[in-house]
């Protein structure tokens, strides 16, 4: 397949480190917690992107 583009990669994202995948959710938290900052709905809005988007990044891919 020399004509395919994509024959060299495996098309699979790099997995996340722990630590990179709770950075965003312990500054959040953190900054709750020491900085008595406020948590409003959007920022819980924008906590559950940032899970769903690390949970979609790595998971195992189906078999089909």
């Amino acid at each position: 397949m020399l004509n395919d583009p994509m024959a060299c990669c495996d098309n699979h994202s790099a997995p996340l480190t722990y630590p990179t995948r709770v950075a965003a959710v312990l500054a959040v938290l953190f900054g709750w917690l020491i900085l008595s900052q406020d948590i409003g709905l959007t920022v819980w809005f924008a906590l559950l992107l940032v899970a769903t988007g690390i949970h979609l990044i790595n998971r195992k891919p189906r078999v089909r």
